[in-house]
């Protein structure tokens, strides 16, 4: 019979090598690491029978690490809660993050924002490499200048967006919710940036020096301005109350929009990892059309926003989202909008 993995399993042999790493023994696993802030590093590799899970943990003036044997993690864990706000980036590979029972895919770029007030777990049968942030409230002060004016006028203004609030709003509230990024269809400066900072703040905890407190902060609000730059991510609030296949549908939802509505059946497969019927199922359950149609519609409306917000002419439009036929782009517009592109630039210039 398997044994089951338990978290007090992971973090022993870390506490003996000097990490403060507290675990309570309930069935609803708990656990706290008494510094302002932490990178813990997981890789899996199912594959392997030895070594196949290993927890690096770097903390201001710590550092440990720890491999366990496939064994251990073939029954699974326990979910597990903190008492500070975890940020989850996907550096290689793909997961499925559990958050309250609730299975939801993560892939390579891909990141998940949550308070202390959901229990969770990771999957351990897909090769990953993962990068956990976790900030304390006391981190969270050091953001916030402890309350005083920042140096420059408008930096407070700069750094308010979805992420710093849900951080902020974390530390006081009781609700069970998450931030879902999902990167901008085939950008891949999103994931470049987030690897070299996330690399840069390793080696700080590791390399750090006079000023290296100040460094650290500033290499998160970095993190921070990234995650919330709609040219690099989609970034959304969901309530644990939401239906998982709702979450799926925004993600399918961003990338076809990103694409003006031009991206491919296989391309959403391998981009989210689902299968193509799923996909389908999901599409058909949230708009009542079928993949291709919802694709076209969106097509379509991006047809029309180009015609009002741009200067391009028709022939140019058509070549930008790909059409090749003018008859058949003429019949799909007017059929959705009942008028040809050009009465409709006029209509909405008048």
């Amino acid at each position: 019979m398997s044994e089951r993995i338990e978290i007090r399993d992971l973090l022993d042999p870390l506490q003996e090598s000097g990490l403060n790493i507290h675990v309570s023994s309930t069935i609803t696993q708990f656990y706290d690491v008494d510094v302002p802030f932490s990178i813990h590093v997981v890789t899996n590799d199912p594959m392997k029978t030895e070594d196949s899970y290993q927890i690096t943990v770097y903390a201001p003036d710590q550092e440990a690490c720890q491999s366990y044997p496939r064994s251990l993690l073939a029954a699974g864990g326990h979910m597990h809660h903190v008492n500070y706000s975890k940020l989850m980036y996907v550096y290689d590979g793909s997961l499925y993050h559990l958050l309250e029972g609730r299975k939801i895919l993560y892939t390579a770029g891909s990141c998940c924002l949550i308070n202390q007030n959901l229990r969770h777990n990771e999957s351990f049968d897909t090769p990953y490499t993962v990068i956990f942030f976790n900030i304390k409230p006391d981190f969270l002060a050091r953001l916030q200048n402890y309350g005083r004016p920042y140096i420059f006028r408008d930096e407070a203004a700069l750094g308010s967006n979805l992420t710093t609030q849900y951080l902020y709003e974390s530390a006081k509230s009781e609700e069970k919710s998450f931030l879902d990024y999902q990167p901008i269809f085939q950008n891949h400066a999103s994931q470049e940036r987030m690897r070299e900072l996330s690399d840069q703040m390793i080696r700080t905890l590791l390399n750090h020096e006079y000023g290296s407190t100040f460094h650290i902060q500033a290499l998160f609000c970095r993190m921070i301005n990234i995650l919330s730059n709609p040219e690099y991510y989609h970034v959304s609030r969901v309530q644990l109350l939401s239906d998982t296949d709702s979450v799926i549908f925004n993600r399918i939802r961003n990338l076809v929009e990103d694409s003006y509505g031009r991206i491919t059946r296989s391309e959403l497969v391998q981009t989210l990892n689902y299968s193509s019927s799923y996909i389908s199922h999901i599409v058909k359950k949230h708009t009542g059309m079928s993949l291709s149609d919802f694709s076209m519609s969106i097509c379509l409306e991006s047809a029309a926003n180009l015609l009002i917000g741009t200067d391009k002419t028709v022939t140019e439009i058509m070549e930008y989202l790909n059409f090749t036929n003018r008859t058949h782009f003429y019949q799909l517009f007017e059929k959705k909008y009942g008028c040809t592109p050009k009465q409709y630039r006029s209509s909405a210039l008048t």
